[in-house]
């Protein structure tokens, strides 16, 4: 993440055609919390066929506190959506990953 609270992601598309749709971030907002899970931050993309793409998150002010409390990196749930013209192509997939903080520099 970086001071904007943007986080980058790169994605590759397997498929003959253009990917597109959502990104999610979903996150444990805390031991206490009694959602399961919640949305930490969204957004539309579009990556040429076979080529790989660094999709740009802005996270909610959720997910920044979670990072920042968590210190070292905090483990999402990335869900992939895909539109309606790309899912007969390619389904939705879900992969876990770990997002970390800002890099301090002194």
């Amino acid at each position: 993440m970086n001071k904007h609270g943007i986080v980058e992601i790169a994605i590759f598309c397997h498929a003959g055609t253009p990917c597109a749709g959502v990104l999610t971030l979903l996150a444990k907002p805390s031991k206490r919390s009694r959602a399961a899970t919640a949305t930490v931050g969204h957004t539309s993309f579009s990556i040429a066929a076979h080529h790989t793409g660094k999709v740009r998150v802005h996270l909610s002010a959720l997910g920044q506190r979670l990072i920042r409390k968590a210190r070292r990196s905090l483990s999402v749930k990335a869900s992939l959506s895909p539109t309606p013209l790309t899912a007969a192509v390619d389904g939705a997939a879900t992969q876990l990953i770990s997002l970390r903080g800002a890099q301090h520099r002194h």
